[in-house]
C-alpha cells in the first residue's frame, strides 16, 4: 500500500466469491491499469474466492458467516469506508466499468460532497419490482411474451436483416437530426403533404401508399409503418399501441414494456419510515460514486439499511433500492450528479445506442451524445456478436 500513501486518490473495485466476477474484475483491471496514474484497491474477503484475484493492492476484509457471496459484496461496497485508509479521496467503480481514456482521472474534480453517484437509466417506479418482491414482475413477464410473440409474428421490422437494421438506424437518425431545425423540419412536413405517391428524404423514400419506406439505392425496405402493425394487433389481443406515450399498454392501462409500480416507496416508508415524496425520481446507479470522510455518515446509513434489508422477506438483495431511501433520508433528492459520460450505461436491449470510433456514446439515436470515459456493460458481458462489446474491448494499448 506504499503507493496510496503517496497519492491522495484512488479507484477502488469490490468483489466476492463466484469466478466469473473476479475473472469480470480482471479484464476491467487490464483496461484501468493502461490510463491511471492513481492506485487501485480491491476490497475482497479471499476466503470466499473461487481463483485468485491479480492484484497487489488489495485489501482482505473477512465477511459475516451468515452471509451468502452476493450478501457479502454488498457488506464490503456500502461499508467501504470502513476498510479503507482515511483522509483521501476514492473513485468506487462496479468490477464490470470499463475504462476508456485517461480522462478517467479527472473524475475526482467532480465530486460533490457527501458524496456523489451518477443517475441510473429509469425512475423508481420502473425499478421498483426489481427491488422488491412484488407479484408485478411475474404478471408483467407473461405479457411481455405475449406481445413479443404477436409482435415477432406481425412486425416485418423485427425480421430485419442486420443491413436493413443499420439502414433503418440511419433513416431514423436522420429524422432526429432534421427535427434539431424546427423551420427545416416544418417544410419537410408540408413537402411530404403536397407529394403524392413517393416522398423522398436523402437516400430514402417513403411509399405513401403501403406507408413503408425504401432506401433508394436499391428498394431495400427499411421502416414498415408501426400504425399499421398495431392495429392488426390490436384487432387480435387486449394490447393497444399509445402513439402519443409511444408505448404497448394492456387492458388496464399500464404500459408493458415500461413496468411501474409503487411498492418499493411502500416499502421504504414501512420499514425504514423514510418517505420518498417524488415518486418518479431519477434515481442513482451504484456503479460508479466519489467519495471522502465527509460520506462516513451517508455511507454508514447506507450500509446499516442494507443490512437489515437481508432480514427483510419483501426486499430483494441489492443495494440499489436502499441507497434510495438513504439519498432521501439526507434530503439528497436535488445532489448534483455525475455526468453520464462518467458512467455510460451499455444496455443491450436499449434501443437507440449506438457508438463510433471516435469513443463517442448515444443512447437517443445520436439526438445527443458524449465522449465516454467509463462504460458500464452490466448485462451481455463478453458476448462477441454485439458490436459495442467488440469495440470496447478492443481499447486497449
Amino acid at each position: 500500500m506504499d503507493e496510496l500513501t503517496q497519492n491522495t486518490k484512488a479507484f477502488v473495485f469490490v468483489v466476492c466469491g463466484a469466478r466469473e466476477h473476479i475473472d469480470t474484475l480482471h479484464l476491467a483491471l487490464k483496461h484501468i491499469r493502461q490510463y491511471t496514474k492513481y492506485p487501485i484497491i480491491i476490497l475482497s474477503d479471499t476466503s470466499r474466492n473461487e481463483i485468485n484475484i491479480e492484484h497487489d493492492n488489495l485489501i482482505d476484509v473477512r465477511c459475516p458467516e451468515i452471509y451468502n457471496n452476493h450478501q457479502a459484496s454488498i457488506y464490503l461496497k456500502t461499508g467501504i469506508h470502513k476498510f479503507l485508509p482515511k483522509h483521501k479521496h476514492y473513485c468506487y467503480l462496479d468490477t464490470d466499468i470499463i475504462a476508456l481514456n485517461e480522462e478517467i482521472n479527472n473524475i475526482f474534480n467532480h465530486y460533490v460532497p457527501p458524496i456523489t453517484f451518477a443517475p441510473d437509466h429509469c425512475t423508481v417506479p420502473i425499478f421498483s419490482p426489481y427491488a422488491v418482491n412484488c407479484s408485478c414482475l411475474t404478471k408483467n413477464q407473461t405479457q411481455v411474451a405475449e406481445l413479443n410473440a404477436l409482435l415477432n409474428r406481425f412486425d416485418p421490422n423485427r425480421q430485419f436483416s442486420e443491413e436493413q437494421k443499420e439502414a433503418s438506424k440511419t433513416l431514423i437518425a436522420l429524422f432526429n437530426q432534421k427535427k434539431k431545425n424546427k423551420l427545416s423540419y416544418l417544410l419537410i412536413i408540408l413537402r411530404y403533404l403536397i407529394s403524392r405517391k413517393i416522398f423522398t428524404l436523402n437516400d430514402f423514400f417513403l411509399d405513401k401508399k403501403t406507408k413503408i419506406w425504401y432506401r433508394a439505392a436499391d428498394k431495400l425496405p427499411v421502416l414498415y409503418d408501426y400504425k399499421r402493425i398495431a392495429k392488426t394487433i390490436a384487432a387480435k389481443s387486449p394490447y393497444r399501441w399509445r402513439s402519443v406515450l409511444r408505448a404497448w399498454q394492456n387492458a388496464e392501462g399500464e404500459n408493458v414494456f415500461n413496468l411501474r409500480c409503487d411498492h418499493l416507496t411502500e416499502s421504504i416508508s414501512e420499514d425504514f419510515n423514510i418517505r420518498v415524496s417524488n415518486k418518479n425520481w431519477q434515481h442513482w446507479n451504484g456503479g460508479v460514486f466519489l467519495f471522502d470522510d465527509q460520506s462516513e455518515d451517508f455511507l454508514n446509513g447506507w450500509h446499516d439499511k442494507s443490512l437489515q434489508a437481508f432480514d427483510l422477506p419483501n426486499w430483494k438483495t441489492r443495494d440499489q433500492g436502499t441507497l434510495i431511501a438513504t439519498a432521501w433520508e439526507f434530503g439528497l433528492d436535488k445532489h448534483k450528479t455525475l455526468d453520464k459520460k462518467w458512467n455510460f450505461l451499455a444496455d443491450y436491449y436499449k434501443e437507440g445506442i449506438d457508438f463510433n470510433e471516435k469513443g463517442e456514446f448515444t443512447d437517443d439515436y445520436w439526438n445527443t451524445s458524449q465522449k465516454v470515459n467509463f462504460i458500464h456493460i452490466y448485462h451481455h458481458w463478453g458476448d462477441e456478436s454485439w458490436p459495442l462489446w467488440n469495440w470496447v474491448t478492443a481499447q486497449r494499448k
